[in-house]
């Protein structure tokens, strides 16, 4: 059984692979012309600054755990 930081950090890693599809498939359907550019613009900054939340969130994270 996973100890409760280690389901965070592996919960959080999935959340990052998440991000990382995520940005892929915006890619793609600004490529496509399924969206406009200015909307995947929109789009894809929104996901950098998740992804950009979750990498902090580890540090954060195991202050909570440690104390």
């Amino acid at each position: 059984m996973l100890s409760k930081p280690d389901k965070h950090f592996s919960k959080l890693h999935i959340a990052l692979k998440e991000t990382a599809e995520t940005e892929y498939w915006l890619k793609l359907l600004v490529l496509s012309e399924y969206i406009t550019h200015e909307m995947g613009e929109s789009l894809l900054s929104d996901c950098l600054e998740i992804k950009r939340i979750l990498i902090a969130l580890p540090v954060a994270g195991s202050v909570i755990f440690i104390s």
